[in-house]
């Protein structure tokens, strides 16, 4: 019978998402310049950076705001 969560890992390692790495040696993934303990960190730190907008992202007449309120895409911030 095989473990399950064994054969997400192994799955895992070999179909990285863009951008993750994995270091052997020291057994941690690398993610935008972080280091992650396990597959669900860096997934859970991945989903977050893509939907946290920018300043970029938000700035309008070359101002950015202060406070975000964005109901559609439920991100709401302060900067």
């Amino acid at each position: 019978m095989s473990n399950s969560l064994t054969d997400y890992v192994e799955a895992f390692r070999a179909n990285l998402p863009n951008g993750v790495t994995y270091d052997t040696t020291i057994d941690r993934y690398f993610y935008n310049g972080r280091r992650f303990l396990n597959e669900w960190s860096v997934i859970q730190y991945s989903k977050y950076l893509r939907k946290t907008p920018t300043l970029g992202d938000l700035s309008a007449n070359g101002t950015a705001p202060n406070l975000v309120l964005d109901f559609s895409n439920q991100f709401y911030g302060e900067f």
